[in-house]
């Protein structure tokens, strides 16, 4: 199970530091969703073919922020950070 603390403490490791009561972690699928302060998500998946799938959706977000240049959210951290 995916806890705000075990989030807290992988951001925290990745240079990014967010109290768990900032925190919200809500099942999805074969995913984890995490809604951080102002507006921005995280994902992490539970299984590997959902990894792969936010792999594939990485990339497109990657391609469209090139493309747009504005209005496109990098990604922050990698496939293991909640691990």
């Amino acid at each position: 199970m995916l806890t705000p603390a075990i989030v807290s403490e992988a951001l925290t490791k990745a240079g990014i530091s967010i109290t768990p009561k900032d925190l919200e972690v809500e099942a999805r699928e074969d995913k984890w969703l995490v809604r951080l302060p102002s507006g921005r998500l995280a994902w992490s998946a539970k299984s590997d073919e959902a990894r792969a799938r936010l792999r594939v959706e990485r990339g497109v977000l990657q391609l469209l922020a090139v493309a747009v240049r504005s209005g496109v959210d990098s990604a922050l951290c990698g496939d293991s950070t909640f691990r």
